[in-house]
């Protein structure tokens, strides 16, 4: 019901054989009833007997409501491990109270490395129905 809000999180311990530290922050934004933003950050610092890295995972997200039955998400993100960039962009029908059906479109780019400016796509949809006995 706000209409802006956020998270923030600081976590940390075991991971494996070393440790791990967590820093994660986000504001989520209801620009209006049927629409909001949200902006998400994660850094992860592992230190391992073999090593240690970082990691960044930036994400930004549109949902849009069209009306109580038509939904849709959509998610931009970027992994510094993998170099990739990725977009996620689900539409949700609400048919009936409980059954739905989804079209869930994904493309992954990889932005460096041997396989850079290759894109991986798909299209995939899925249908829930409930039987009544």
């Amino acid at each position: 019901g706000r209409r802006m809000s956020g998270s923030a999180r600081v976590t940390g311990g075991e991971f494996y054989d070393g440790t791990r530290l967590v820093l994660a922050a986000g504001p989520q934004v209801r620009v209006t009833e049927n629409l909001s933003l949200g902006f998400d950050y994660n850094f992860n610092a592992v230190d391992l007997p073999g090593g240690e890295f970082t990691t960044h995972v930036v994400n930004s997200e549109v949902n849009v409501s069209f009306t109580d039955r038509w939904l849709t998400t959509a998610l931009v993100q970027y992994n510094s491990v993998a170099d990739q960039i990725s977009l996620f962009a689900r539409l949700n029908y609400i048919y009936r109270t409980g059954d739905d059906l989804f079209v869930v479109y994904k493309q992954a780019r990889a932005l460096g490395g041997p396989f850079a400016q290759m894109d991986d796509r798909s299209l995939s949809t899925k249908l829930t129905y409930s039987f009544e006995f």
